[in-house]
């Protein structure tokens, strides 16, 4: 990819405009985050590009010690985002009046760079709260992209002891409250990531331009192949009577990877013949939680995000057993779709309720129950993954998913 760049390089700030006949500004206040600003924000200005739908990405990382590696991954984003990306500074988002300092900051770069766009998606509340300070000054429509239950996850992430910080998370919980509902009344149009989210979060909403579009998957990067698994495969060590599980993902406390690692162990013991692919950008964290299983029982990798195919297509079986909690029930997340359009088989619970009805759907639900006896897992043959594949690639892929977003920017 480096030496791609390298001989390549491309202005997205100069490149004909004519075949695009709407122009919108993505604003995120996520850095560059490893692999998902490629495969959400990166990819998705690049398929809309195709479609007549120019973005110019804005994203802020408001992590001092974050900002060099989102930078260091800047190059890289825009050559598979095909558009331009600019990467600035901003307040860190958790302090207070966070939101309104970030948009001055964004006020100030909006007035120096003057962007011609002719709408706003803001990806995230935080984002959208951000701009909602601003939509009385620009007239231009803001498309508030919520994502999840910010307000849970953050409910979930911090448990205090000391009594003071039990008041300090009481009065940040209704400041997101707060923000979330500014977003709501000041945005033009919403998108949901699930039906659950709509139903939770849609009563703030003072409109009825409103898409429900799950976590897409690019098809072009996501797909089975018999010479990729067999190459993989034979990559990474594993032989044709290895039963291989993968967990892709973060490891933040609403995933609840110690219950994959509970998992795999009960499989394991009925025999070395089952492993562990565990690809992660956060190894030490992980390697916390892998102590308790035997060494030759897994594989720890920090895979790129070209590199995630040729994992998943490596694999038997993909996993999805996040706990229940409020975030997880109206999640969208993008490695299951990652799963599926790899033709994977999932072992998953039914917390996450869009995941499971789609599972069901495509034919490769094993549900999984701790209190449950289990299975002997059988893999599926090459033709059965195709299957899942093309089912899967209907309904998640970018491809399916293009025109509910082009009712979005083009109302």
């Amino acid at each position: 990819m480096e030496n791609d760049i390298e001989n390549d390089k491309v202005d997205y700030n100069k490149v004909n405009h004519d075949r695009c006949f709407k122009r919108g500004l993505l604003i995120t206040f996520e850095g560059i985050a490893a692999t998902i600003f490629d495969s959400q924000v990166a990819l998705h200005a690049r398929q809309m590009r195709d479609q007549g739908i120019e973005f110019e990405i804005w994203t802020f990382q408001t992590r001092r010690r974050l900002y060099k590696p989102s930078l260091q991954r800047l190059d890289s984003s825009m050559k598979l985002a095909r558009s331009s990306i600019r990467l600035f500074r901003g307040m860190f988002s958790y302090l207070p009046f966070s939101g309104f300092v970030n948009a001055v900051i964004l006020l100030y770069y909006l007035i120096k760079e003057k962007p011609d766009v002719d709408f706003i998606h803001a990806r995230a509340d935080y984002a959208a709260h951000v701009c909602a300070f601003l939509t009385p000054f620009l007239k231009l429509p803001l498309i508030w992209d919520c994502r999840g239950d910010a307000e849970a996850e953050f409910a979930l992430a911090y448990s205090p002891k000391n009594w003071l910080l039990q008041l300090a998370k009481r009065i940040y919980l209704w400041l997101i409250r707060w923000r979330t509902y500014h977003a709501a009344t000041n945005s033009h149009r919403v998108i949901f990531v699930s039906k659950g989210l709509w139903k939770r979060m849609g009563k703030r909403v003072q409109h009825e331009n409103i898409k429900v579009i799950p976590c897409g998957v690019s098809e072009e990067h996501f797909f089975f192949s018999e010479t990729l698994r067999r190459e993989s495969r034979e990559r990474l060590g594993f032989d044709a009577h290895d039963r291989v599980l993968i967990y892709s993902g973060g490891m933040v406390k609403y995933q609840g990877f110690s219950e994959y690692i509970e998992m795999f162990w009960r499989f394991y013991q009925r025999g070395g013949r089952y492993k562990f692919l565990i690809a992660t950008p956060y190894n030490e964290m992980a390697y916390t939680f892998l102590k308790r299983i035997p060494g030759e029982s897994y594989k720890l990798i920090s895979a790129s995000f070209e590199e995630m195919n040729s994992l998943y297509n490596a694999a038997d079986f993909g996993t999805l057993l996040r706990p229940y909690n409020r975030v997880n029930d109206v999640a969208s997340p993008t490695k299951f779709g990652e799963y599926c359009l790899s033709g994977l088989p999932v072992i998953m619970n039914d917390t996450v309720q869009q995941a499971n009805e789609y599972a069901k759907r495509f034919g490769n639900l094993i549900s999984y129950y701790p209190n449950l006896i289990l299975p002997d897992l059988i893999p599926v043959d090459n033709k059965v993954r195709e299957i899942i594949s093309k089912a899967a690639s209907k309904v998640l892929s970018r491809t399916a998913l293009v025109q509910r977003y082009l009712q979005v920017y083009t109302y």
